[in-house]
């Protein structure tokens, strides 16, 4: 008996260490690093050497990598002016119904400046606010701005409070708005840096991404009013009014102006895979001799110097897919390894020149507190995509195969001992039926000798009998 159990303990270990373990050796980054994959980066992949000649402050974000390509000045505060529409905008879409039907009061109409640009709102006019928020989006009309702001809060400056409440959800830290259309106050100020994450928010919601594309938009007919038709102050995105500074690359945008020479930009582009935020302020324009006319618009002028530059010096590229197998461990108390793939594909922003050898990943996961139980698809670190130092990606890091728990070694020794039990009974039983066969088969032998014998014999006693017979005759 004790032979047996020393037998049972050394099959249970043999067992157990003839699980195979491997891994592939692995240096592994101790922390997630920081870098150019996020609006409030620090280092912007292409720099923050001066680009444009005359904006004061300008970013270049690319939106299908969440990439910061191109800073210049971003955080300088400057008067935001007609940008400050695109939060006006934001606010209508998440706290009204574009259904209601809105009434224009003439106290409302006062508080717009003389010679603003507007809609030609009437006191007593009925307009759907889906139509008053066109008007912003299109046209830039600061009277359906405050009509809005006063239907939406009560009055504009309750919207405003509003406005700086979602800013700073929004991390805006460098911005205070004090009116809802943009018209010059000098407590208003705002960065290139916190109007990109306003519209960035912004353009993740489809009417608004919808309505910063449109070039043109008829209004229909009020109580007061016939159909008006309005084309958008964006000169980029359309030839209609003026051609020379039509792009098509530009998909969207929203130029503003603090004076005729002073003037904004915020607006998309998009050529392949490449898709850009971009925000140009405080451009210079050039303006004729007599100062009544604008010759040269420097903000879409400074956008197309932008767009030149990250379009032709930079791409979109796939590094990851999302369906290789990246890396393998051993998982404690597991039956087997665990194979680790990318949770997603990963496209990251790199020089149109790049070197693919300069792509550097690293994973960081704590492969000794891998422990069984694992389900495939748990999450268990991060792969970082880094280039010239700087991260552009960081994507997680799943199993791609579920990794089981191992039976503790008592249950396998308990498995292995009773193992020589059994095949006893087994021999047991074999032997038995094995008895019984042979004996059934002895038996038939000696029955089939003994007929053989019997009609041996008696073939002979009718031999003997005949010849017998035979010698009686010859008497």
């Amino acid at each position: 008996m004790k032979k047996k159990r020393i037998f049972s303990f050394v099959f249970a270990l043999l067992l157990l260490f003839s699980v195979p373990v491997t891994g592939m050796a692995t240096e592994t980054d101790p922390s997630v690093a920081s870098g150019s994959h996020s609006m409030h980066a620090a280092v912007p992949l292409a720099g923050s050497e001066k680009l444009l000649d005359t904006a004061q402050a300008v970013i270049a974000y690319e939106l299908n990598t969440d990439t910061l390509l191109y800073t210049w000045n971003p955080d300088m505060r400057i008067n935001p002016t007609g940008m400050v529409k695109l939060l006006t905008a934001l606010i209508v879409l998440e706290r009204g119904n574009l259904d209601d039907m809105v009434t224009v009061y003439r106290s409302t109409l006062d508080t717009i400046a003389w010679g603003a640009v507007s809609a030609g709102l009437k006191a007593g006019e009925q307009v759907p606010l889906r139509d008053l928020l066109l008007c912003v989006m299109v046209a830039s009309a600061n009277d359906a701005a405050a009509v809005m702001a006063a239907h939406i809060a009560g009055s504009q400056k309750d919207f405003v409070v509003l406005m700086n409440e979602r800013a700073a959800e929004l991390g805006c830290t460098d911005s205070n708005f004090t009116n809802v259309h943009g018209l010059k106050d000098e407590n208003q100020y705002s960065t290139a840096r916190d109007l990109a994450i306003i519209a960035e928010a912004a353009l993740e919601n489809e009417t608004f991404a919808e309505m910063f594309a449109l070039n043109n938009f008829t209004m229909a007919a009020t109580n007061l009013s016939a159909p008006r038709y309005f084309i958008t102050t964006n000169y980029m995105m359309s030839d209609e009014y003026m051609n020379q500074y039509f792009d098509y690359r530009v998909t969207g945008g929203k130029p503003a102006a603090a004076t005729s020479a002073d003037r904004s930009m915020i607006c998309t582009a998009q050529v392949g895979n490449s898709r850009y935020l971009l925000v140009v302020m405080s451009a210079q324009a050039e303006i004729s001799e007599d100062g009544l006319v604008v010759t040269s618009f420097g903000n879409f002028v400074e956008t197309k110097k932008l767009m030149n530059f990250v379009f032709n010096s930079y791409t979109v590229r796939q590094v990851v897919d999302q369906n290789q197998a990246l890396y393998q461990y051993a998982v404690k108390n597991g039956r087997n390894d665990v194979v680790l793939q990318p949770a997603e594909d990963v496209w990251v922003l790199l020089p149109a020149d790049y070197d693919k050898d300069a792509v550097v990943y690293h994973n960081v996961v704590d492969a000794a507190g891998l422990q069984a139980p694992i389900a495939a698809r748990d999450k268990l670190g991060v792969l970082q995509i880094s280039y010239g130092g700087l991260v552009l990606a960081n994507c997680d890091l799943i199993a791609m195969n579920p990794a089981d728990l191992q039976e503790p070694l008592t249950e396998i020794s308990d498995r292995v001992s009773s193992t020589p039990k059994q095949l006893e009974e087994q021999w047991d039983q074999l032997l038995l039926w094995g008895g019984i066969a042979l004996a059934g088969i002895v038996v038939l032998v000696l029955l089939i000798k003994l007929i053989v014998r019997a009609v041996k014999n008696r073939h002979v006693r009718r031999m003997q009998l005949k010849r017998a017979r035979k010698r009686k005759r010859g008497r």
